[in-house]
């Protein structure tokens, strides 16, 4: 899949698009081309030294617009996607007649090449954002791993620095748009509610200004919340990449058409669009040549500078896109100081932009003279009072946190013993003679009927399980006794399937205990791996699970 996927990216570019490197304004076009593949300098690449894409549509002031794709790299479904609708862009340019377009199709290479949701780092990107609640080493050895400070990975600091010229601009005239799975859901963030109806109006989609748990350093806070541009976060569901696009092709087209109703734009108009705002400055050595995409290259490998290599578009390229029937559009350059590396970053100067106003510095009081001899006036004494004591509270005692693998558990259970779970209160609890002999948070499923309900019966027990994947949740597949595998230590299964794929529903542990107690599972019931251990001892095959909504 990886391979089909930046074939068709470099088959986009090859020939047509124009490279930006740090000659910037100064490489020359034979012709109007339809879109633009923006190489930015050599230091802005995955940490792995993976190019990343940056694809410019249109030149106009109306309306700047950001597309993002593949921030985690098993969410594979936005890759495709992007690059469809980028077809479709370069098929049908009054898209952007008078509006910037720019598309980022794979923000994580090396997560996109190795199937996993962190960088080559192990640094989740939609955590490394500098959000007023980002915490340096959150969740470290997880898949939220926020990174050691924040934009300390360049994949996120390459997205900073491609939004940052327009911060301060009119945020009205912005839209985000980042693609996620699986959560089957338009999420938003800012000031895009209106945004979100309409998309979900197209895809079908539930809204939600919320996924149901706090996400400190997030993409969309930062640039939402805490920016005022509106956000969308768009979750596909399981399906494949080809599905996706082909349910959702109208509701990208909705975004890009937004406010208007109508999904077609109207005929170009014979108007110039203004250009871009002005290049960021750069240093003046000598031009690097420009660096076309290979299509027959290794998708995994970054372009490599030719020293021969004309700065133009080939005239003999692929003519598979026509050209754009205006001006020849404005480059712009990221400067490489912009991009340089953060490490190290003293933390103070983290907050380098301003998130409130400035505070007034106080006035300095003026010095008390001194009084002379014949301006002291001696006053008749006042009786001292002597004050009353106040009592102070006692403090309240500071809540413990929860310890797994601490269960206080009986030896052995009757044969009439039974598990209950609760969707609504994330417990499982189990009841024996009529009494509550333990209780456990746990993790139930993310939708309604994610986690079935009803009764069931434990039917295999197994300790270390391997994980091998599934239609609904991905292909990863971990083996015993990882890290990452998302069954944890142990795997008790019960007599039913998921809903949709069928696939085995089960009792187990997590690779995400800090998840625990939240409604985010792919419909299993998980706990932490010290609880589970435990109950593995007393839990028996043909034990009655009862799980209900309540």
């Amino acid at each position: 899949m990886f391979r089909l996927h930046l074939s068709a990216l470099s088959t986009l570019s090859a020939g047509l698009a124009l490279v930006l490197s740090l000659a910037g304004p100064a490489l020359a076009q034979k012709g109007p081309s339809p879109h633009q593949l923006l190489e930015l300098p050599s230091k802005a690449e995955s940490h792995q030294k993976r190019a990343i894409p940056v694809y410019r549509f249109g030149q106009g002031s109306a309306e700047t617009i950001f597309l993002f794709a593949a921030f985690h790299g098993d969410e594979r479904q936005g890759v495709y996607m992007l690059e469809q609708l980028m077809k479709e862009l370069a098929a049908k340019p009054q898209y952007y007649a008078n509006k910037t377009i720019f598309c980022v199709p794979l923000v994580n290479p090396d997560g996109y090449q190795a199937n996993s949701r962190t960088n080559g780092r192990k640094v989740d990107l939609n955590r490394n954002f500098p959000t007023r609640d980002y915490k340096p080493n959150l969740n470290a050895g997880t898949r939220y791993y926020a990174g050691a400070q924040a934009l300390s990975e360049p994949e996120s600091r390459l997205v900073y620095e491609l939004i940052k010229p327009y911060l301060n601009g009119d945020k009205k005239n912005l839209k985000i748009l980042s693609i996620h799975g699986p959560l089957a859901v338009v999420n938003y963030d800012g000031p895009a509610l209106d945004l979100a109806k309409a998309l979900s109006a197209q895809s079908k989609l539930p809204i939600s200004g919320s996924i149901g748990y706090a996400t400190p350093g997030s993409f969309g806070t930062f640039y939402g919340k805490e920016h005022g541009i509106p956000v969308i976060t768009f979750e596909t569901g399981y399906e494949s990449p080809e599905k996706a696009w082909a349910r959702y092709r109208t509701t990208l087209l909705a975004l890009l058409q937004y406010p208007n109703p109508q999904l077609e734009p109207s005929a170009l108009p014979s108007a110039a669009p203004s250009p871009l705002p002005s290049p960021l400055p750069s240093k003046p050595p000598s031009p690097i040549p420009s660096q076309a995409p290979n299509p027959t290259a290794s998708p995994t490998a970054s372009p490599t500078a030719s020293p021969t290599a004309s700065p133009t578009a080939s005239p003999t390229a692929s003519p598979a896109i026509s050209p754009l029937p205006q001006a020849t559009p404005t480059l712009i350059s990221l400067a490489s100081r912009e991009l340089s590396p953060l490490n190290p970053l003293p933390a103070p100067k983290r907050r380098w932009w301003l998130l409130g106003p400035t505070p007034s510095p106080l006035p300095t009081p003026e010095p008390t003279p001194e009084p002379t001899p014949s301006s002291i006036i001696l006053a008749t004494p006042t009786p001292r009072v002597t004050p009353i004591p106040t009592p102070v509270p006692t403090p309240l005692p500071t809540a413990t946190p929860y310890q797994p693998g601490r269960l206080s558990l009986p030896k052995s259970l009757s044969k009439h013993a039974y598990i209950r779970v609760s969707k609504k209160t994330q417990l499982l609890q189990v009841i024996d003679q009529n009494r509550i002999v333990v209780s456990v948070p746990v993790s139930t499923g993310l939708g309604s009927k994610d986690t079935p309900e009803g009764t069931f019966r434990i039917i295999s027990k197994v300790p270390f399980p391997s994980y091998y994947g599934s239609p609904h949740l991905g292909r990863r597949s971990y083996p015993s006794k990882h890290p990452n595998n998302p069954l944890g230590t142990r795997w008790m299964q019960l007599n039913v399937g998921h809903f949709k794929t069928g696939v085995a529903i089960g009792l187990h542990g997590t690779d995400e205990p800090n998840l625990v107690g939240k409604a985010i599972s792919g419909g299993c019931v998980r706990m932490h791996n010290g609880d589970v251990e435990q109950l593995f001892q007393i839990f028996r095959v043909g034990m009655k699970v009862i799980i209900s909504a309540k």
